[in-house]
């Protein structure tokens, strides 16, 4: 159902309460809500063209969190079942599964949190690199994680230190200086400055006089200090940034999503199935398989579902999607089959 308006603009909605980030987001939700109510053919394509339209909306407007439920209430449904309301029992899969890429065992539906993010890295990129925007000096999009994503994301090699900021960004080995002395950091006022202007009769120096109270203070000092001897300006040469997520060095929005995955993985080869020469459904299913949430017997008893406990076509054991598809006598005769017209030895196939 489409969201409420409220008739003032104290009034709560469903959600909580109207905002302008509400006005913002109502017409993409309405909209794939308004695609996806009667799935035809069309409205498929219509569905993923709303969302593409709701993508380009993202790399301005972060997502709310209501707006963000909403959506991936409406993809979880349309994906399902392919209609507009979709419940527990028709999702197979977690989210969070679905929406990771097909290589680390998702189905590479976009994460719209980890999407969005990525895609208002561009704007630090270009405040870094082309000065011409016509936005160019004024506050761009980004909150604090988006800086600090942007900020492991990049190396930035000094030249003339007019450009890179003396505490934020990653100019002194790789690292920021707010990382190297977090107390320290908390202790500066004018966070903003430019290398150069700290590093200018040391600057930044002045500014902690007689602020150090502490042992982890001075301890911070002192390695920042020890660090900032070896740093020597290079008049004429403008700072540079290097992305470290490319071969190229330059910033991808692929690179930027993906590289909000590090650490996860896939407990089998995915190109076995997505590389296959087969229609997606097929894929899908063997994805489901392997995930082991086909509805047999064995998952439909964890759901508390009234089932038939035994193999229908067999009449055997309990039924499981291994043996559905692998060790039930029927699969047998049908793999048996596609061995020979495949001219393959069935004798290789151990079951």
């Amino acid at each position: 159902m489409p969201l409420p308006r409220p008739t003032t603009p104290h009034q709560e909605t469903a959600e909580g309460p109207y905002t302008a980030t509400h006005r913002a987001h109502r017409p993409k939700v309405t909209e794939l809500e308004r695609k996806v109510a009667k799935p035809s053919r069309p409205a498929y394509s219509d569905h993923f063209r709303a969302l593409r339209n709701a993508t380009y909306h993202l790399t301005v407007f972060p997502l709310a969190a209501w707006t963000r439920k909403k959506i991936d209430r409406i993809r979880r449904s349309f994906l399902w079942k392919g209609e507009e309301n979709a419940n527990g029992g028709h999702c197979l899969v977690n989210w969070p599964t679905v929406a990771r890429p097909k290589e680390l065992g998702g189905l590479g539906v976009p994460d719209l949190d980890k999407f969005g993010r990525a895609l208002r890295l561009r704007w630090l990129w270009l405040e870094w690199t082309d000065s011409s925007r016509p936005w160019s000096g004024t506050d761009v999009p980004c909150n604090r994680e988006n800086r600090l994503l942007f900020q492991a994301s990049t190396l930035i090699t000094i030249g003339d230190g007019n450009k890179a900021r003396f505490w934020t960004d990653a100019w002194l080995d790789g690292e920021a200086p707010m990382n190297l002395a977090p107390n320290l950091f908390l202790m500066v006022a004018r966070k903003g400055r430019s290398v150069r202007q700290e590093l200018q009769s040391n600057n930044w120096v002045n500014r902690l006089r007689n602020r150090i109270n502490t042992a982890e203070q001075v301890e911070e000092f002192i390695s920042l200090w020890l660090r900032i001897q070896t740093v020597q300006l290079q008049e004429g040469v403008n700072d540079s940034i290097t992305w470290r997520w490319t071969a190229n060095g330059s910033y991808t929005t692929r690179s930027a999503y993906r590289i909000q995955f590090k650490g996860a993985y896939s407990a089998f080869s995915s190109n076995l199935i997505w590389k296959a020469d087969t229609e997606n459904k097929c894929k899908v299913f063997m994805w489901i398989l392997i995930k082991e949430k086909i509805l047999t017997a064995d998952n439909l008893q964890k759901r508390r579902w009234p089932c038939h406990e035994h193999c229908v076509l067999c009449n055997g054991p309990l039924e499981t999607a291994v043996h559905l598809c692998f060790n039930c006598g029927f699969a047998k005769a049908v793999w048996n089959q596609v061995f020979t017209w495949e001219g393959i030895n069935t004798d290789l196939l151990q079951m």
